[in-house]
């Protein structure tokens, strides 16, 4: 038997949810996302939400074998495109992504 359902602000201020107030057959747990600049963790937020996508291709490969373009679609190889993600290298290391 499910209980009455939280507000969005209990939410925020809970780290752990339980099924029984996501609605869902499992618990939910809030995480932070860090990354490591090279000499401190830093917080980031996830940048590119891709919306629902069920095929993923990599195209426009550079001399390095690096792609430079990731394309997410719906619908399959012939499907609509939902996304596309251009990478830009030095050398090998991607120094910026794109989202269109």
């Amino acid at each position: 038997m499910s209980e009455n359902a939280i507000s969005g602000q209990e939410i925020a201020n809970r780290e752990h949810i339980s099924p029984n107030k996501t609605g869902d057959n499992i618990a939910a747990k809030k995480v932070v996302p860090y990354s490591w600049d090279g000499s401190n963790w830093q917080r980031f937020s996830v940048p590119f939400n891709l919306p629902a996508y069920d095929y993923v291709s990599l195209s426009s490969y550079d001399a390095n074998n690096n792609p430079g373009t990731i394309t997410y679609k719906l619908g399959g190889s012939g499907g609509t495109t939902v996304a596309t993600l251009t990478l830009s290298y030095s050398g090998t290391n991607i120094t910026s992504i794109a989202r269109s």
